[in-house]
């Protein structure tokens, strides 16, 4: 939404419907035009070269690790010449992940 806020086309995607129509009411509220796109991100839906940034914002955290590896080749596959990737990671050493690890007491987390 930032980006088409400063005035950039911008393209939503997501693999759950129902967070594209979350994002679509809010945009709308906001008078923001923005496109979406429901897909898998190891399978971007995108012609080679066709994009100038890709921006992932806490997401490939969630996926097995042979997946981030095809989501990354995608990634490149879509960027045009010079394009940029922006990746966010949650910081194991982060604040709110200290604050997190204090509330448990330092236990390990649970696999669920």
């Amino acid at each position: 939404m930032a980006s088409a806020l400063s005035g950039f086309r911008s393209i939503g995607l997501d693999v759950h419907l129902d967070a594209l129509a979350a994002a679509r009411r809010v945009t709308n509220q906001m008078g923001v035009a923005t496109d979406y796109v429901c897909s898998e991100a190891n399978h971007l839906p995108f012609l080679p070269s066709s994009i100038d940034v890709v921006c992932s914002y806490s997401v490939l955290q969630h996926l097995e690790k042979a997946t981030v590896t095809q989501v990354i080749h995608e990634i490149f596959r879509v960027l045009k010449p010079g394009g940029l990737c922006l990746i966010q990671l949650p910081n194991s050493a982060g604040l709110f992940n200290l604050v997190r690890q204090a509330k448990r007491g330092f236990r390990p987390a649970r696999p669920d």
